[in-house]
């Protein structure tokens, strides 16, 4: 027997079912139930890759507190250092407790993706290259409280405060940095406006803010009140809006 659309027909050589039988209803529904699928296929998708890109730019503060996974050791995430250019290149963990405090240097190289929904960020078992896993041998001990700078690398959490001048006065100041855990740059620096813009947190990129004067603590950007006032708004209730982060460097003249 041959079941079609609820109607049963008897299957003989040489005979199909007929035509008329088709329930056309039932067909319209079936062809509105595939769009359906369809469409939740793809919004699935898109939420999925969104989802994605959303972890992927992250603020530095959310980082600190993550804890660090090695096969021998387990860690926290104190601090980030950046290269000259805004690139992680060394993240601190405190190993050890009050007493047996020991702050360590581990490669960016040496770590894989950070979850901030377990609040965890593993340790790879081979870095893969001539910088060691932390697992593998001790690092460069840092001693006391973490120093603003390491070597030519500086603390991410040294940026925290710094003082922004345009040319027409005061912008703010750095409240937070950005992190692509794709690319580890540092795209963003989130600035709280001064009293020109009250209770305003912009995300400004890092392009415009100009050599910083770490003696004074403060820094020139090359942007003017009016971009600043106009920029798109991608920063708001503290999260960021990545999918504007592209327009925002556009309308700042930099490449997305």
């Amino acid at each position: 027997m041959l079941q079609l659309s609820g109607r049963v027909w008897p299957v003989q050589t040489g005979s199909e079912p007929p035509i008329r039988a088709l329930d056309r209803r039932q067909i319209t529904c079936d062809t509105f139930a595939l769009r359906e699928l369809r469409a939740d296929l793809a919004c699935s998708f898109i939420a999925r890759k969104q989802g994605r890109q959303r972890d992927m730019l992250v603020k530095y503060r959310d980082l600190k507190g993550l804890t660090l996974d090695g096969d021998n050791a387990e860690g926290k995430v104190s601090d980030l250092y950046l290269t000259k250019d805004r690139q992680v290149a060394r993240v601190a963990v405190e190993f050890g407790g009050l007493i047996d405090r020991d702050p360590r240097l581990v490669p960016i190289a040496a770590l894989g993706a950070p979850s901030l929904d377990d609040m965890s960020w593993p340790a790879k078992p081979d870095a893969g290259s001539a910088e060691p896993a932390v697992e593998d041998e001790p690092l460069r001990r840092l001693t006391g409280n973490l120093p603003d700078t390491h070597g030519d690398l500086q603390r991410a959490g040294a940026f925290a405060g710094i003082s922004l001048d345009m040319n027409e006065g005061p912008m703010g100041r750095v409240l937070d940095l950005v992190i692509d855990t794709e690319t580890w740059a540092a795209p963003f620096a989130v600035v709280e406006t001064g009293s020109w813009l009250p209770e305003r947190q912009v995300l400004l990129p890092m392009e415009k803010i100009a050599e910083i004067d770490w003696s004074k603590r403060s820094a020139r950007v090359t942007v003017t009140q009016e971009e600043v006032s106009k920029a798109p708004d991608v920063f708001k209730n503290d999260q960021i809006e990545t999918r504007g982060t592209g327009t925002l460097l556009t309308y700042y003249g930099l490449s997305a």
